[in-house]
């Protein structure tokens, strides 16, 4: 009688359907990464540059034009040859003055550098409101420290923060130099000063006959070899 109590119990049970067992949430690894990640501080948000790269450009081309021009004048031949009156003499044909020109121009081109800087240099001193544009622009470009890369300039020995970047400053300074120049005339005497260097120039490099005259006429030697120098028969 148990055994059939037990029985009706047991298929009682079985019968009865079983529900799944609710199931805790687990932490997902993006919670764990969250309520542990350190946080950082935001950075702070970088100050824009208007032109950056037309700023570099523009450096570069300076930078590169300038070094050019040093190079040429280290490499100037000896002024006693640059002004050797018996180096003058008039080409005896086309052809030799074909030559002449452009070889005069790549040889003596550091001298003729140095003739233009100082027939500009004498006509901008010959006119006093020159001479006093070309102060006023010195002082405002040294003022703005425009031969300093960055934003930061330095003044007895303290570094200061300039306002805007190096393009704001170049922008001034030639708000400043245009005026002064255009009152003052300077394109006039650098006009006048490229027109009187290309003439000397010209005449120059036509009369004269060329720093290595004597180096290309030993060249065309023939060289005779000594009796050391003979080779054994």
């Amino acid at each position: 009688m148990d055994r059939e109590q037990g029985d009706v119990g047991d298929s009682f049970d079985s019968a009865t359907p079983k529900l799944p067992e609710p199931k805790l949430p687990e932490p997902t690894p993006s919670d764990d990464a969250t309520a542990v990640a350190p946080r950082f501080p935001t950075p702070m948000p970088q100050r824009r540059r208007f032109f950056p790269a037309a700023a570099r450009e523009e450096s570069d081309l300076v930078r590169s034009t300038t070094s050019w021009c040093w190079e040429q004048i280290e490499r100037a031949q000896p002024w006693e040859v640059f002004l050797n009156p018996w180096k003058v003499s008039f080409p005896r044909s086309f052809g030799e003055f074909a030559s002449r020109l452009p070889s005069n121009l790549d040889a003596f081109r550091g001298n003729y550098i140095v003739v233009l800087l100082i027939i500009l240099a004498f006509t901008v001193t010959d006119e006093w409101m020159t001479v006093l544009a070309v102060a006023a622009v010195a002082l405002v470009c040294a003022a703005l420290k425009l031969h300093e890369e960055g934003d930061n300039a330095t003044f007895w020995g303290t570094e200061t923060a300039m306002f805007g970047g190096k393009t704001q400053r170049l922008v001034v300074a030639a708000a400043v130099a245009l005026p002064l120049f255009y009152y003052a005339d300077m394109w006039t005497a650098v006009t006048w000063s490229l027109e009187a260097t290309t003439a000397v120039v010209f005449v120059h490099a036509t009369l004269h006959a060329g720093p290595g005259i004597a180096a290309e006429l030993a060249k065309k030697l023939e060289v005779i070899p000594e009796e050391g120098d003979m080779p054994p028969l």
